[in-house]
């Protein structure tokens, strides 16, 4: 395949076509590409092999014309003359030969005509051509880059085919399981230049004894009918000895990765288990180089080292860092070994890293029957991963877990307790763990809301907490929990007067590092509560509004009647007592300073009432017309007739006698 690039540079005249002599190049079904400068419809090919394309517009002062042609070569040396523009002056090209991985073009230039080596500063003038390849395909074997200085070039070239190419590596994962030692080994063999039919390994004969043999060929059992295992030969057996021949044969010719897995278990001796006895673990190898990586995943309690043997030989231990894999022991070699021994040992208790709570943050959300309770824990440790106790009335619900704005898997390997997984960091770094829970918990008139913490295993405390509790407009939270302390500031909210909480949940986020969540309706009552640690439960009376207004009303309504109608109620001393009762419940509670005026105007109200109804019934009596004299009595009555006057003139000191009249007859 030829990839073509023509720049044409028309000056002095008027053009109507350009011609190409493909010398023996044929077409491709590729359409020939000159962004609209060409006639397609009218370009052709003459008897004679000239490439005929008509132009659009003869005044064109610049055209790049690009297309590909195809040639019959098979392997052997072949002279390739290359197309030569008709009737143009040509100036030097370049030329870019590339070959299939499994095919190598290796360039004549004494036989070559108008062709030199290209000089590395014209490097950049290969790209197109080089991307065309790409496009096509093409590449992965020898490149050659020459210069073209002649209009008519041929270039000699030999093809020959390369030679097979298999690198081997060996991965060998081993874990200890019910006092054995399961092995898998994979032989990862990468395929290059020529397809391969089988793939050929030396097993030591101790390794084909193991229980539990199996053989795998990318990751699937391999068919028994599809192995052998054969004599070595001499060379292989000086190699590798007390081994066979493992032959596996391909179902069709391969190239590429070819994965060759190997699993077996060995037993254990006590020794061996409980440490200090080396255990012989048997590899397929290669006579061929092969880098070979073993890796454990050991007991709780248990380490392990290279054998002095194995040691000597070429197998060196890597640096104790657990990885993502989770291996606790890694080991390399570059050589073709055939096995490699293990110590294994009781580890020392290293002491558990220490977790500090930097913030912590509890937030209670009830929306009608549906509560959510979210605990946000902002921690610092160097330790890979972090754990969670979790109470039995958050454990028993289904939750959701994220660490740092990812959400994680929960495992129920053991119940009430959350592990997450952290990134693994040499230094203390800050990480945020978020847990959510959702239930169904109807929400009485007169009820308790009581949330059980979770708590970071293995964590200090001494750090500040909050508690924001969000609860429906007709609810109202009474007090504050144990140990805590009410935070708010009283002011105006748009044109309702209230207790303001002192952070929102924006803030709240924002301290901890949690994700964003939608913010509560400013319908709710939000509540805020704050202490020096997390406590281990948090609870606090919830009562309907209403039922607050009420009774603080009755209460209002009492003290008025008391007015109306009793004379301690006029009394100074007792509206004393009252007023000192009232500022003294409004400084304890400041925030009900609302629910006492709603309260107040409404046992007024009640009052005022009452006192309308007494003075409506007053004056009903007031008004009533009097009733009929009484009939004649036959008792007298004794009056008066006339005032005892002294008689000054006379001087004799007499009175005047009184007179009786009869308020009736005698019978």
């Amino acid at each position: 395949m030829l990839d073509v690039v023509l720049d044409y540079h028309i000056t002095g005249g008027r053009t109507f076509e350009l011609r190409i002599g493909l010398e023996g190049w044929e077409l491709t079904e590729q359409p020939l590409e000159a962004g609209g400068a060409v006639d397609a419809a009218a370009q052709h090919v003459t008897p004679e092999g000239e490439l005929v394309l008509p132009l659009a517009d003869p005044a064109a002062q610049q055209v790049r014309v690009r297309f590909s042609l195809r040639r019959a070569v098979g392997l052997g040396a072949h002279d390739l003359p290359l197309p030569a523009a008709a009737g143009a002056a040509v100036l030097p090209g370049t030329l870019t030969i590339t070959s299939d991985p499994a095919w190598q073009a290796n360039v004549r230039l004494e036989d070559s005509v108008g062709v030199a080596p290209l000089d590395e500063r014209a490097v950049a003038a290969v790209e197109p051509v080089d991307q065309a390849a790409g496009r096509n395909g093409r590449g992965g074997g020898l490149v050659h880059r020459l210069q073209c200085y002649l209009a008519r070039s041929t270039v000699a070239v030999d093809v020959v085919e390369q030679e097979q190419r298999i690198t081997r590596e060996s991965l060998i994962e081993a874990r200890m399981l019910d006092g054995r030692l399961e092995v898998e080994q994979q032989l990862r063999f990468d395929i290059a230049h020529q397809p391969a039919t089988e793939l050929e390994a030396m097993v030591p004969s101790a390794l084909l004894s193991n229980e539990g043999l199996t053989l795998l060929l990318d990751g699937k059992p391999l068919p028994a009918a599809a192995a052998e295992v054969l004599a070595p030969t001499p060379e292989q057996a000086a190699a590798a000895p007390e081994s066979q021949r493992l032959v596996v044969r391909l179902a069709r010719p391969t190239l590429g990765r070819v994965v060759l897995g190997i699993r077996s278990a060995l037993r254990l001796s006590d020794g061996q288990r409980v440490g200090g006895e080396p255990i012989a673990v048997p590899l397929a190898s290669s006579v061929h180089p092969m880098s070979s990586t073993v890796k454990l995943r050991l007991a709780s309690g248990m380490s392990a080292s290279l054998s002095r043997q194995s040691a000597a030989a070429g197998w060196v231990a890597l640096p104790d860092a657990p990885g993502d894999d989770g291996a606790a022991f890694s080991a390399v070699t570059n050589k073709p070994l055939v096995s490699v021994a293990l110590v294994f040992e009781r580890a020392a208790a290293a002491p558990p890293e220490l977790v500090r709570v930097v913030a912590s943050w509890a937030q209670t959300w009830v929306s009608g029957d549906i509560r959510q309770d979210r605990f946000v824990y902002r921690i610092e440790t160097r330790a890979p991963q972090a754990a969670l106790i979790l109470p039995a009335s958050v454990a028993n619900h289904p939750l959701e877990l994220l660490c740092d704005g990812v959400a994680r898997p929960i495992e129920d390997s053991q119940p009430g307790r959350v592990v997450v997984e952290l990134a693994a960091s040499a230094e203390q770094a800050l990480h945020t763990i978020e847990l959510r829970v959702q239930s169904r918990r109807k929400q009485g008139p007169w009820n308790r809301v009581d949330v059980a913490l979770p708590r970071v295993e293995g964590s200090d405390s001494g750090r500040p907490f909050f508690w924001q509790l969000i609860l429906p407009r007709g609810l109202t939270a009474i007090g504050a929990p144990p140990g805590m302390s009410p935070e708010y500031l009283l002011g105006w909210q748009g044109m309702s007067w209230g207790r303001q909480p002192t952070q929102t949940q924006g803030e709240l986020e924002r301290w901890t590092g949690a994700t964003k969540a939608p913010s509560p309706p400013p319908s709710t009552n939000q509540y805020l509560y704050s202490g020096f640690e997390p406590p281990a439960a948090v609870s606090v009376l919830a009562v309907r509004r209403i039922w607050i207004i009420v009774a603080a009303g009755l209460c209002a309504l009492v003290i008025g009647l008391a007015w109306l109608h009793t004379a301690i109620g006029r009394s100074s001393a007792f509206w004393a007592v009252v007023s000192v009762a009232s500022i003294a419940l409004l400084l304890s509670y400041p925030e009900a300073a609302v629910l006492m005026i709603q309260a107040a105007a409404l046992g007024g109200a009640l009052t005022a009432i009452s006192a309308l109804t007494q003075w409506l019934l007053a004056d009903g009596q007031a008004t009533r017309p009097a009733p009929a004299s009484p009939p004649a009595s036959s008792i007298a009555s004794v009056a008066p007739t006339q005032p005892w006057v002294a008689d000054g003139g006379a001087g004799s000191g007499r009175a005047a006698a009184p007179s009786l009249q009869s308020s009736g007859s005698a019978p």
